[in-house]
């Protein structure tokens, strides 16, 4: 497994290193894009064409950092650290994780456990009434139904990274009074199933990309 997947830990995520290694990729932060219930669908066949797009321009996709993002990642070291401490378990950070099994791919988790083969997914949400959506998150059937974009968000990291268990993490620092419902964490087991339905989704678009960019390029 170590041979075909390559952990990027040399590069910060944001940097300019980090955004050429997504360039043109699928990522998991936008991967729900092709996991809807009637296959890949307008939403996958928009998604697949903005990646080819981003190859053959040699640009991403504009994202405009709204404040709940800029709030985001300001908090997410915080929590990880955190959660470091209340597990005791070390997750490090890593840019970006590749795996050539799933061409075109690419994911960047929000911390990762080598020894144990784990990773967490950080969410800090703006709202608290965001926050408590995630509180009612207890199970990965649960996380599929509330929030199916995190949900396919965690099983591509686990594809990619072949870890079989993630925590994702839901963070909001107003619950002055309620110190204990700022910190929520849910584990997400492997699950066979899904996994074969994201790999699946993944090599039908793979198809279409490399069909799209050859046409256009030879």
């Amino acid at each position: 497994m170590k041979n075909k997947i390559k952990f990027h830990t040399n590069i910060d995520q944001t940097c300019s290193a980090w955004h050429k290694l997504r360039l043109g990729k699928f990522t998991a932060s936008k991967i729900s894009n092709i996991c809807g219930p009637r296959g890949l669908g307008k939403t996958g066949e928009t998604y697949i064409i903005t990646k080819v797009a981003e190859v053959l321009t040699g640009k991403e996709e504009y994202v405009f950092e709204s404040d709940a993002m800029q709030h985001g990642n300001y908090y997410e070291p915080i929590v990880r650290d955190l959660y470091n401490k209340i597990a005791g378990i070390h997750y490090n950070k890593v840019g970006f994780v590749e795996n050539k099994d799933y061409k075109n791919c690419g994911v960047s988790p929000d911390g990762v456990n080598y020894e144990n083969g784990s990773g967490l997914e950080i969410k800090c949400p703006f709202t608290a009434k965001e926050h408590l959506k995630h509180l009612t998150i207890k199970n990965w059937q649960d996380f599929k139904k509330i929030k199916p974009d995190y949900y396919w968000q965690v099983r591509m990291q686990m594809l990619i990274t072949g870890f079989e268990n993630w925590k994702f993490i839901s963070y909001n620092p107003d619950f002055v009074e309620k110190k204990d419902l700022r910190l929520y964490a849910v584990e997400i087991p492997w699950n066979d199933t899904e996994c074969d339905f994201l790999a699946d989704r993944i090599n039908q678009a793979n198809e279409i990309y490399e069909s799209l960019l050859n046409s256009l390029v030879l």
